[in-house]
């Protein structure tokens, strides 16, 4: 009986285990500084290794036609992406270019991605999501001062996004932690360095990103995350597998 408990608590604990690694696709916004494979990176409970590296060229001194993109991605295990692709760029009226940032104390995997970023106005497009929903996650960065600044996605697909599309972030520093936006009015912004919007099932979006708000510094983005929050098939069979032998037991 003693064997049987000790088998059945293995069992609901790598349950859990798998069902708390969800599949998720980091990429990483560089000026030369990459993560490699091992590196983990990310707010505690989807940081994740097998960051994607993505630069952007820096060819027009006003910021208008800087650009790059990204494919071939792989997820957080190491894992092929099929289709998906993020292209950063400006517009005639706003400007990017791609620059280093100051480690704010960050350590890790997270002070190589806070070693840059895309600023002051990077337009992030993003394709064939493999998600049927997730969340997305996406990281403020700047160079030695302090900055505000602002973020908006947007569906360009069949599906939605978070309906509170737009947050605004009053960056400074954090002592190396992670501190989500939760400013949805432009009015006495509060301290943060991260946005999280959730409950997304487009497959297509747009981040129309602006940190050059206000009288403070410029501001970027230094990397995204798109977490996937619908289980695998795999991890929902084992879910299911050990729920049944729960109940057998019980009616034993």
């Amino acid at each position: 009986m003693r064997e049987q408990r000790c088998a059945m608590t293995v069992l609901i604990v790598g349950a859990v285990t798998v069902a708390s690694h969800a599949a998720s696709i980091g990429v990483n916004f560089h000026n030369g500084h990459t993560l490699a494979p091992t590196d983990v990176a990310g707010v505690t409970g989807v940081a994740q290794e097998n960051w994607n590296n993505m630069t952007i060229n820096n060819v027009d001194a006003n910021g208008h036609n800087n650009s790059g993109s990204i494919t071939n991605l792989i997820d957080n295990d190491g894992n092929a992406v099929a289709n998906m692709t993020i292209d950063v760029s400006a517009t005639g009226s706003t400007k990017v270019y791609r620059a280093d940032g100051a480690g704010w104390d960050f350590t890790g995997g997270d002070l190589i991605l806070q070693s840059s970023h895309f600023h002051p106005q990077p337009k992030i497009t993003i394709t064939d999501i493999p998600y049927a929903q997730y969340d997305v996650y996406i990281y403020v960065g700047a160079g030695g001062s302090n900055g505000d600044g602002m973020a908006t996605i947007t569906a360009n697909s069949a599906g939605v996004v978070d309906a509170t599309s737009t947050y605004w972030y009053h960056f400074r520093y954090e002592n190396g932690n992670y501190v989500q936006a939760t400013n949805t009015t432009g009015t006495n912004i509060e301290r943060s360095n991260y946005i999280l919007w959730t409950g997304n099932t487009a497959s297509d979006i747009t981040i129309d990103w602006d940190g050059k708000i206000g009288s403070g510094s410029w501001t970027g983005t230094k990397g995204i995350q798109i977490v996937n929050t619908i289980p695998e098939p795999t991890t929902l069979a084992l879910l299911a597998g050990v729920l049944g032998m729960m109940r057998k037991r019980r009616a034993a």
